[in-house]
């Protein structure tokens, strides 16, 4: 499969599971990882997640872009991905970059 096939299957899928804006399904919360591509697509395509959390940008620090001091990866790879999720109406949390640096991670 073509990595353009799946990334319209990926946006299909979040329309699809997140409801959309004609019919939400207010209960589903999105944890998004990596770069906004496939969220920026559904929403094209109507999706209404309840609330999105992502992981992106970077406050104190030295980003993860070699080239480009202070930029972090995921809103450094689709910049016009990662602006048409933060222009939209969605409830969003941005957790940065740092933020994520020194998160300890105890085995139970």
């Amino acid at each position: 499969m073509a990595p353009d096939e799946t990334a319209a299957e990926s946006a299909e899928l979040i329309a699809r599971t997140t409801g959309t804006t004609r019919k939400p399904d207010r209960g589903v919360r999105l944890l998004v990882l990596g770069p906004l591509t496939n969220l920026a697509d559904a929403l094209q395509r109507g999706a209404a997640p309840a609330d999105v959390t992502l992981m992106g940008g970077v406050i104190n620090g030295s980003g993860n872009v070699d080239d480009v001091p202070g930029v972090e990866w995921n809103l450094h790879a689709d910049p016009h991905a990662a602006a048409a999720v933060l222009a939209s109406r969605l409830h969003i949390t941005v957790v940065t970059l740092d933020a994520t640096n020194d998160v300890p991670v105890e085995q139970s």
